[in-house]
């Protein structure tokens, strides 16, 4: 049996959200899902309505349907919300599972790595009431290019 892709996953969980909670399933909240999923990890609602519309040019939205549908999605747990003092960005939940970001004080580039060695530490810490379903770690450092620069 072929599995599923982290895009089909989380389809599916939308629509079990939607159709829990009573909502319409619309054709927007579908395409701004699949388009999330067909880009790279962290995305901004610019970086969204431009992808969107090279995805599905017949399907027009505007940027208030965008942050409507990224409501939506943040509560179905379908997309995480990450937020800095400057901007925030929007990351898949499935197919992004139990990572380690990598970001370079630098250049700012940003590296996904699954560092299995201390998944188990990680999945343990908490405190007797919770339960850990996933995780995101970020570390900050000097990538090899910049490290090359600097020498």
């Amino acid at each position: 049996m072929q599995e599923e892709s982290a895009e089909e996953q989380a389809l599916q969980a939308l629509f079990h959200f939607i159709e829990t909670k009573g909502l319409r399933k619309t054709q927007e909240r579908e395409t701004v899902l699949r388009t999330i999923y067909n880009m790279k990890d962290k995305v901004s609602i610019e970086e969204i309505l431009s992808k969107h519309q090279e995805l599905f040019p017949k399907i027009h939205i505007c940027r208030s349907t965008v942050y409507n549908c990224i409501n939506i999605l943040l509560e179905a747990h379908v997309i995480n919300e990450l937020k800095d003092k400057n901007s925030t960005v929007y990351c898949k939940v499935f197919g992004n599972r139990n990572l380690i970001e990598l970001v370079c004080n630098s250049c700012r580039e940003t590296q996904l790595a699954e560092l299995k060695h201390i998944r188990s530490l990680l999945e343990h810490i908490g405190c007797a009431d919770f339960q850990v379903h996933n995780y995101r770690v970020t570390l900050y450092g000097i990538c090899a290019k910049c490290k090359m620069r600097m020498q």
